[in-house]
């Protein structure tokens, strides 16, 4: 027992400090207790880690459209207006010689 205690405490590395199991039993309890630290402390990161993915994928997904309305805009504003500042221009010229 005093091996196995000895191998999860180091391998987690929680360390023995200056209050440490004496008995078997306070000390299946130390790798009980160890073990299921370690598995909350997995999954907080695990949250955390998806909580940053998802507020990625949201910013890459904010990105795409803006851009796709930045060409929307280019479109109706600078390619369709066009021809309307072309024919304007041409009556204008029209106008200036008749």
């Amino acid at each position: 027992m005093n091996g196995l205690y000895f191998a999860f405490i180091t391998m987690v590395t929680v360390g023995y400090g200056d209050i440490h199991p004496n008995t078997k039993y306070e000390k299946c309890y130390a790798i009980v207790m160890t073990l299921m630290s370690c598995g909350v402390f997995a999954y907080a990161v695990n949250a955390i880690g998806a909580i940053i993915s998802s507020n990625s994928k949201l910013t890459a997904d904010f990105k795409y459209y803006f851009i796709f309305l930045r060409i929307l805009f280019f479109i109706k504003f600078y390619i369709l207006n066009v021809k309307f500042f072309i024919k304007k221009k041409v009556i204008s010229y029209n106008r200036l010689y008749e």
